[in-house]
């Protein structure tokens, strides 16, 4: 878990509120995907992914595919991250 949060804090410390360019980038290379391989249980990997595509979907062509998959990454945030609001306030907003 502590090598997911490094990968996280690389990616999203300096720029996680940029635009949605940043976001697909992320996806492009898979590293967000690969920090949420390092960290399975860790619910803020799975909050990111989900804010990620969450911003995607208004802001890339509102595809049904970015609004699939942050409802996808949305319910591990839920399950592992009970007590974390960085982890459920993406999850709850890809939610509505």
């Amino acid at each position: 878990m502590q090598r997911a949060w490094q990968v996280l804090e690389i990616l999203f410390v300096p720029r996680w509120r940029n635009s949605h360019q940043h976001a697909r980038r992320l996806f492009a290379d898979g590293l967000l995907e690969r920090a949420v391989e390092l960290g399975a249980a860790y619910a803020r990997a799975h909050g990111n992914a989900v804010m990620c595509h969450h911003c995607l979907f208004p802001r890339a062509g509102l595809q049904e595919a970015n609004r699939a998959t942050s409802i996808h990454y949305a319910r591990p945030a839920i399950l592992h991250g009970q007590d974390d609001a960085a982890a459920l306030t993406p999850a709850k907003a890809a939610s509505e």
